[in-house]
């Protein structure tokens, strides 16, 4: 029995709001589900005010973690204003080697 939070029951809520405006659920009945689903301390509770509904059922987020960001690349080292005496100058096509 997977337990929920916030976050899933604000889904769930969500959810039954679509229903709610499609015409699906009478004021009252969404009223009760609603209340059930801020109560809900379990992913099967919310999934029985789904039960009798046709899509769509919230999105649940998944058990697994989150994938960890990309690293981050190294900057290039700036150059400074004394890199360029290191680098050696090609001869001029008119004087001698």
């Amino acid at each position: 029995m997977a337990d929920v939070g916030a976050h899933e029951r604000e889904l769930a809520m969500e959810a039954l709001d679509a229903h709610r405006r499609a015409g699906r659920l009478a004021r009252e009945e969404h009223a009760s589900r609603c209340a059930a689903a801020s109560r809900a301390g379990s992913r099967s509770q919310l999934d029985a005010l789904f039960r009798d509904l046709p899509e769509p059922h919230p999105a649940y987020p998944s058990g697994a973690p989150a994938a960890p960001p990309p690293p981050r690349r190294a900057r290039p080292r700036p150059r400074t204003c004394r890199s360029w005496w290191r680098r050696p100058v090609p001869p001029s096509p008119g004087t001698q080697a």
